[in-house]
């Protein structure tokens, strides 16, 4: 049976995962990862019901000029949920944080969530205004 485009893809942005303070968080990454870059990361928040995969054609696309990274939200694909029994959307935001602390990513990035991930990326970008260049939100839930 022949490969279709989108899961050649899938497997070209293949999963990874790093531990980090709150827990695992699984991600898809493309692009140069050289030290500062002229444009800054581009870091991509899945939606309800969706993950990391659901980005592969933005991963092609912008990695070509840039490093982007797409994460499995806390509680999907490889990621540890968040611990608290009723998660809030800072929660989520903390784990952005603690994510690309562990991954070595400091400097400021573009955030851009879709729809759930809309609120994580607002929640992360409330919680730490200086580390944001953009804040890009997608049909918000």
């Amino acid at each position: 049976m022949a490969m279709t485009d989108l899961q050649a893809l899938s497997q070209r942005f293949a999963p990874q995962a790093v531990d980090t303070a709150g827990g695992r968080i699984g991600f898809r990454r493309a692009g140069p990862r050289q030290g500062p870059c002229a444009i800054e990361p581009l870091v991509l928040l899945h939606g309800i019901g969706s993950g990391s995969g659901s980005w592969v054609r933005q991963l092609e696309a912008f990695g070509e000029t840039r490093e982007v990274l797409a994460w499995d939200a806390p509680g999907y694909g490889d990621s540890a949920p968040v611990a608290a029994a009723r998660p809030q959307a800072r929660d989520y935001g903390e784990r952005v944080w603690a994510w690309l602390d562990a991954l070595g990513l400091r400097g400021p990035v573009t955030l851009a969530g879709h729809s759930l991930g809309a609120i994580m990326a607002a929640a992360a970008a409330g919680l730490q205004p200086a580390r944001v260049a953009r804040l890009v939100l997608l049909s918000p839930a």
